[in-house]
């Protein structure tokens, strides 16, 4: 079922520029409202995206150098530190 609803109401608007007033006259009430537009400034410039990445995955060489080099240094620093701590007796 669709519903009707009437109200007696007289509208007046006024538009100037960027300013509008809305002056509604509902029985024995005015309601007033006014809009004041914003300046709005609007710059369209075009941006060039780059293009996407492409993943490539490492060789196998170099997942292992990493580890390799770090084992590696791990062990000099403790034998530096084992021949430097051992003499002190």
């Amino acid at each position: 079922m669709d519903t009707l609803t009437y109200f007696r109401t007289d509208t007046i608007t006024i538009e100037k520029e960027r300013l509008r007033v809305q002056i509604k006259r509902i029985h024995d009430t005015l309601r007033i409202s006014a809009e004041c537009q914003a300046d709005t400034v609007r710059i369209f410039k075009e941006v060039e995206v780059p293009g996407p990445v492409v993943y490539r995955p490492r060789a196998w060489y170099e997942r292992i150098l990493l580890p390799v080099a770090f084992l590696a240094f791990v062990l000099m620093f403790g034998r530096f530190i084992f021949d430097r701590f051992a003499n002190i007796r």
